[in-house]
């Protein structure tokens, strides 16, 4: 992505958008912010990627104020497809195709009161985060999801003091925990693969270590950086952040499933997994213990202890699950495989 002379250069230059076109699509007034944002912003989208935009502002177009014969379609806050009869809706989405390419255009309008309300979310989920180490149940909409990925990977066309104003009211590293936490030591699905393990159901619990694995690397990505939570790009972001070599290179033997293809190298494709995702949340750990937004070391442990038993009685289940869980906050705990051979 490149922006000179008024004019976004996507994909290495074979695609231009000039700014009178982004103009008509987005029908700006005076104190909103523009930004462009998506893969080809991001430099990892292909010719069949959309570029995203995005207008912030004090209260949505009037269906009755825009021209439609420019766009491709229109849909309302309700997801009506608006046309040139329409009346009394607010404009959410614009979908335009750039002249002489196959690039779609996605223009979202959202009002300055929705995105504080979704930073203040995020602050509250991250809150809740820190002082409930089980698991995180509270999450974002997809939508909202992409939302702050954007703002965090965009070029500002318009109004860049106030989009670095509006950007003040969230924490990037505040998000990434909470990205973290939606994906890291997934007890239930541990315990999915031990069940399919005791009833020797091989193949499904070679299906369920590989997911396991997906998406331990996954949070830890979201330790290292990473605010886009979709599954698609995992390998992408795999590639660019600072994962160690070894264990880079671990995952993708794995993810491929080399060499699996019987009985036994199915068993140790499944303790292989389970090895490497003890070896993730050790390093882990030591991205935890480094970012102070991070909690870590000692008073996560008790904080976790706290969750897994003050509320219960003592059991082999509570002590499992918070013997798993405290891998990321001590060293010395025993190999996650030995679950699937002495069980709870």
């Amino acid at each position: 992505m490149d922006l000179t002379e008024n004019r976004i250069r996507l994909l290495g230059g074979r695609v231009s958008v000039d700014q009178a076109f982004i103009d008509n699509q987005i029908y700006l007034r005076d104190g909103d912010i523009a930004i462009a944002a998506g893969t080809l912003i991001e430099g990892i989208g292909n010719k069949f990627s959309d570029l995203d935009m995005y207008v912030f502002t004090e209260e949505r177009r009037a269906c009755e104020e825009v021209i439609y014969r420019q766009h491709h379609r229109v849909l309302s806050v309700e997801r009506d497809i608006l046309n040139e009869t329409s009346r009394g809706k607010q404009v959410f989405l614009v979908h335009t195709v750039v002249p002489n390419s196959g690039v779609k255009v996605d223009v979202e309008f959202d009002t300055f009161a929705e995105v504080e309300a979704l930073f203040d979310q995020v602050k509250t989920i991250y809150d809740y985060a820190c002082n409930n180490l089980v698991l995180l149940t509270k999450v974002l909409t997809v939508r909202q999801q992409n939302l702050i990925h954007r703002l965090f990977n965009c070029l500002v066309l318009r109004n860049e003091p106030r989009f670095q104003q509006l950007m003040g009211g969230i924490s990037r590293w505040q998000y990434c925990y909470v990205a973290y936490r939606w994906f890291a030591s997934d007890f239930s699905v541990l315990l999915d693969l031990m069940g399919a393990w005791d009833k020797r159901e091989i193949d499904r619990s070679v299906d369920l270590a590989r997911e396991n694995l997906i998406q331990q690397m996954s949070a830890y990505l979201h330790l290292v950086g990473s605010t886009n939570v979709r599954r698609k790009w995992l390998l992408t972001y795999l590639d660019q952040l600072p994962v160690p070599d070894a264990i880079r290179a671990r995952f993708l033997n794995l993810f491929y499933m080399t060499g699996v293809s019987d009985h036994r190298s199915k068993e140790q494709f499944v303790f292989d997994t389970l090895d490497l995702v003890d070896d993730i949340q050790e390093a882990s750990r030591e991205k935890l213990l480094a970012n102070p937004y991070f909690p870590a070391g000692r008073a996560a442990l008790d904080t976790l202890h706290a969750n897994c038993f003050g509320s219960a009685a003592t059991s082999d289940y509570a002590e499992t699950e918070y013997r798993y869980r405290s891998r990321v906050y001590e060293e010395g705990v025993k190999p996650t495989r030995l679950l699937l051979i002495d069980g709870i």
